[in-house]
């Protein structure tokens, strides 16, 4: 059995309603998977598998089908938790204000010309593109920036999930 952080898309007071944090860890555990536990009842659950990360994703997709909705799920190992850590561009962020620096996990790898266009957004918000993953330094936050996670998502053509670099470690500590 191996260790996982499986991040969940879209999770949030209406999903509650409907799928109780508790009541997912348990349908997870039908499936075959051990000592799921979330965090901050936000889509973040830690987790044992015998399977790979895509399977394992796709254990806890089918689970969440079971409560009617569809999300995806971002599921990582320690490694590869421990390379988005190291592949931090903003080390400064993450020490001063880890709560305003921004992954996006994605599957898929990014079109190049498309990440030129992100890449070239002219602030304030600092953006570093890395393969499956999104920094983004929001210095002055998230709530005003013109470039969070729903538009960075469009200019990519591609889905995934966000946390902020507190939830990241948080979520590499349990595994």
């Amino acid at each position: 059995m191996k260790f996982f952080a499986a991040f969940i898309r879209a999770i949030g007071p209406e999903t509650h309603r409907v799928m109780p944090q508790v009541e997912l860890c348990a349908w997870c555990a039908d499936l075959g998977l051990c000592a799921t536990k979330s965090y901050i009842a936000s889509g973040n659950l830690h987790l044992r598998s015998p399977h790979d990360a895509m399977k394992t994703s796709r254990l806890v997709e089918k689970a969440i089908k079971g409560f009617g909705l569809v999300r995806p799920v971002y599921t990582r190992d320690a490694a590869a938790l421990d390379a988005i850590i190291a592949a931090n561009p903003f080390p400064d962020a993450a020490r001063e204000r880890p709560s305003l620096l921004s992954v996006s996990l994605f599957d898929e790898s990014f079109d190049a010309a498309l990440v030129e266009a992100v890449l070239a957004w002219p602030g304030p918000e600092r953006i570093a593109i890395r393969p499956h993953a999104v920094y983004v330094d929001y210095s002055t936050g998230q709530g005003t920036s013109k470039i969070n996670p729903p538009i960075l998502e469009r200019r990519l053509k591609r889905v995934g999930t966000a946390r902020n670099w507190n939830t990241i470690l948080k979520m590499r500590g349990f595994l």
